[in-house]
């Protein structure tokens, strides 16, 4: 039996997610035993401490800014830093007659090691926040109720409308399909602000319950525009009215009284799509009434 597409997505992102902890507990191990031999090399050495800390420090400095960057900027950062650091003992070594122990050397190769598990820890954390991310969006499509308006969701919304359907063709009604959304969303948008344009859409929301039937299935199906769509059980030449009676009942609402400021007067665009056929898929007859927004001038 095939899977739902869903279900092996959920499996894939659980398997990344599981790999980019992997990679993140591994490479956090690797940096703190390597944190702890730099810990013991400048302690064991008091005659070179200024030097093992200034060394110390200099790294410090490549791992915070591979953390914030990525893998390859740090071990860029971590070449020009080993390639400058070698340089300067080479040139006191032969110029200055310097003699410097083995342990100070070792310092280019625990540099190498260490922006390489900083930037393998970050990476995997950035993966685990994205993956995380992703999983977010993934139950939030399959939620049915908006929790901010009360209104169904989209995923309701592909839920609902074969049955709707079925009802169509057992009662021989029209199934219609309206959906509206502000006519000016942008300027409404800079003028409100996106809170208190939130909450003229849970008062809009509220009001549409109250004015259709209760098997009359109103739907958000996007927050960005704000967009609502309504199924509906019509005889033939019907959504005119309905149309008309849900725009008075917009232009007239308070806003103002119910939100307590100044709210300008709302204007919305509206779209229809009959499925004659009553073989639309969810998607096919909501972009239909979408594309007819257009025409509502």
């Amino acid at each position: 039996m095939k899977k739902p597409k869903y279900y092996a997505s959920k499996q894939t992102s659980k398997q990344v997610l599981q790999n980019s902890a992997l990679a993140a507990d591994v490479s956090f191990l690797a940096l703190m035993l390597l944190l702890f031999l730099s810990t013991v090399v400048v302690v064991l050495h008091p005659e070179s401490m200024l030097q093992n800390v200034i060394t110390l420090f200099m790294i410090f400095v490549v791992l915070l800014i591979t953390s914030f960057t990525t893998l390859t900027t740090g071990l860029i950062l971590n070449l020009i830093l080993i390639f400058g650091y070698g340089s300067y003992l080479l040139y006191t070594s032969a110029v200055q007659g310097v003699s410097y122990e083995t342990v100070t050397y070792a310092w280019m190769i625990l540099s190498l090691l260490m922006t390489t598990a900083t930037g393998i820890l970050f990476r995997g954390m950035r993966g685990i926040e994205a993956q995380f991310e992703s999983m977010r969006r993934q139950v939030a499509e399959q939620v049915t109720i908006d929790e901010v308006t009360g209104l169904k969701t989209r995923f309701a919304f592909q839920q609902e409308l074969q049955g709707y359907q079925s009802m169509a063709r057992r009662y021989e009604m029209q199934l219609l399909l309206i959906v509206w959304e502000f006519r000016f969303y942008s300027e409404m948008q800079r003028y409100l602000g996106k809170e208190k344009l939130r909450d003229v859409a849970v008062v809009l929301s509220q009001e549409m319950r109250q004015i259709f039937r209760n098997e009359d299935a109103v739907y958000l199906v996007d927050q960005n525009p704000y967009r609502w769509a309504l199924l509906i059980l019509v005889q033939p030449d019907s959504e005119a009215v309905i149309i008309q009676r849900m725009k008075e009942k917009i232009e007239s609402m308070n806003l103002t009284e119910k939100l307590g400021e100044k709210i300008p007067k709302l204007e919305i665009r509206t779209g229809t799509m009959v499925d004659s056929q009553l073989d639309l898929t969810a998607e096919e007859l909501l972009n239909s009434a979408v594309s007819h927004m257009q025409y509502d001038v």
